[in-house]
């Protein structure tokens, strides 16, 4: 019969691969809810290995620099955005300019 400590890193587990699932799919939402349940499972752990400590770290760490380099993509998404915006203002007010000049 499995102990709890054995449940629980099952469970944990569980949620290490529910983590990379939810950030592929991109849902941060899903990934902080995982993330506050494997907060809590690391607390009712009365040991952890340092094999599955270790991993978890590693996990984390190729994690954040997923999420660093999706950051960067919205960042260049944002400002190609502010671009077109502008370059929609600036044809809008040459037009604007224009139907004026044509009045008058």
């Amino acid at each position: 019969m499995p102990t709890d400590d054995e449940e629980l890193v099952q469970q944990l587990i569980q949620i290490e691969n529910e983590l990379d699932r939810a950030l592929e799919h991109e849902d941060f939402e899903r990934m902080n809810m995982l993330l506050e349940q494997r907060e809590l499972l690391l607390k009712m752990l009365s040991k952890i290995s340092e094999e599955l400590a270790n991993s978890i770290i590693e996990a984390d760490k190729i994690r954040l620099e997923k999420m660093k380099n999706f950051m960067e993509s919205i960042k260049n998404q944002a400002i190609q955005a502010r671009t077109s915006q502008n370059a929609l203002k600036s044809y809008s007010n040459q037009q604007e300019q224009s139907n004026l000049d044509e009045r008058k």
